[in-house]
């Protein structure tokens, strides 16, 4: 048998394997989450696929640096206790 009917199903646009459950389709709402404080698990479970799976879907399409958006977030969350502390809220 061999790989000639791997190479015809190719030649005529075939696609093999699984599904992709996200595609740029999905980017401008990744985007737009991604803006928020959400949790990277949150934003998985909203679009139905797993935490891994979205993880390498920003990394792949860089749609932002997660660890950059992870710093800022807990930045944010650290001068927002502040300002309660000192009563500024």
């Amino acid at each position: 048998m061999g790989l000639e009917p791997v190479i015809v199903v190719i030649q005529r646009g075939g696609v093999f394997g699984r599904p992709a459950k996200l595609s740029t389709e999905n980017v401008p709402e990744i985007r737009k989450l991604l803006r928020t404080d959400m949790p990277i698990e949150d934003i998985a479970s909203r679009m139905g696929v797993e935490r891994q799976t979205l993880t390498r879907f920003i990394k792949q399409r860089q749609l932002c640096n997660l660890t950059d958006r992870r710093n800022f977030i807990l930045l944010q969350k650290s001068l927002a206790r502040a300002d309660e502390k000192a009563g500024l809220r």
